[in-house]
């Protein structure tokens, strides 16, 4: 519902989301009906949702780690949005925030990242040593220095250096595997 709203707002030329409400629509006479199709683009994330939790339900290789971006993680990049234009005063974020072509390509990447076979690390510690987990402790610098710096424009930031260190970790991985 969160991004039906922004891309539906995303539409407006005036600067909306300082008129950000949790109201889904109002009745207009037919004669000044118009649909617009844009809006309806943000309810793939709520079926990409389905459909990642039913499979993540079933598959029984998650088990240490993830396979294709956890919904708890879309979720707070999609929520993320609306407290930047809220309360961000970084232009380019709030500028890219309002962009209906950024939050369609959003919702389709978050969509197809939710249900790639892509395995991603989980945060989940078996013992605190620095060479089991590494990755674990990088990721979590990272998402400190981007917090204090960039509060609620680091959020959608980290998400993507999640992905990004767990690709790194699978290629580094298969190519150390390679060399054995």
């Amino acid at each position: 519902m969160i991004m039906f709203k922004l891309l539906e707002k995303s539409q407006e030329q005036t600067q909306w989301y300082q008129k950000l409400s949790s109201s889904v629509g109002s009745w207009v006479p037919v004669e000044d009906a118009t649909i617009y199709f844009f809006p309806f683009i943000g309810l793939l994330i709520a079926l990409a949702s389905a459909y990642r939790l039913a499979n993540f339900n079933i598959d029984e290789r998650q088990t240490s780690s993830f396979i294709g971006l956890p919904t708890p993680a879309m979720t707070l990049v999609i929520a993320s949005i609306p407290l930047i234009l809220t309360y961000s005063n970084n232009i380019t974020a709030l500028n890219l925030a309002q962009n209906k072509f950024v939050l369609i390509g959003i919702t389709i990447v978050f969509s197809v990242l939710m249900n790639a076979n892509i395995p991603l690390f989980s945060l989940k510690f078996k013992s605190f040593g620095f060479k089991d987990n590494a990755i674990v402790y990088v990721f979590l610098l990272i998402c400190i220095i981007l917090l204090i710096v960039l509060q609620f424009v680091a959020i959608p930031i980290i998400i993507t250096v999640y992905v990004v260190l767990s690709i790194v970790q699978n290629i580094l991985y298969q190519f150390n595997f390679k060399m054995r």
